[in-house]
């Protein structure tokens, strides 16, 4: 396998006055994993020789460190108890990857962290019941292409901001609703 092969050399390159390649062909031979084509933009060749990618896959170097995939355990848990392992998987990966090459992001539509509830402590067969009685409504789950909407960085933060803001307000409203008598009839 020759996933391996290809390094971040652009500081070794920059520092030894060697301009960075300008197509991604120049890039692979010299090892590196960055390119600046005609038009000024750096990107970056990622999963070279991979199974998935064996060409590669490439994403503007600005949007790099925003598209770090999912490195957090509880992410992982959450995508894998909410993706139906019937999907394409590869349809999903290559919407993050034009979103990223866009300097865009994808972002859930129904949220990972909002909807683990209803999965957590669900056996496989109860959880795809509730993908497939959802997906009769047009409702999809975790790492669907079909759940996945591709924003600008600011809207995407924007949408998540307003979840925050949502979040404390209900958790206001349960502490008020907590503390007041309630009137039975």
């Amino acid at each position: 396998m020759v996933a391996n092969i290809l390094k971040n050399r652009s500081k070794e390159l920059r520092a030894a006055g060697i301009p960075l390649p300008s197509t991604k062909q120049e890039a692979i031979a010299l090892g590196t994993t960055r390119f600046v084509p005609e038009d000024g933009i750096e990107r970056v060749l990622r999963q070279y020789g991979s199974k998935k990618f064996p060409n590669g896959s490439i994403e503007l170097a600005s949007s790099r460190k925003r598209n770090v995939g999912c490195s957090h355990p509880k992410r992982k848990h959450r995508i894998q108890c909410q993706t139906d392992p019937n999907v394409d998987k590869q349809a999903y990966a290559e919407i993050c990857a034009e979103a990223a090459f866009t300097e865009c992001e994808a972002h859930h539509i129904m949220p990972l962290a909002r909807c683990q509830p209803m999965f957590e402590n669900k056996t496989e067969e109860e959880r795809q019941a509730i993908r497939d009685r959802d997906a009769k409504w047009g409702i999809y789950y975790g790492n669907d292409a079909r759940n996945i909407m591709v924003l600008d960085w600011r809207t995407h933060k924007e949408v998540h901001e307003e979840y925050n803001a949502l979040d404390r307000h209900l958790k206001m409203l349960d502490n008020v609703s907590s503390t007041t008598s309630r009137i039975t009839y």
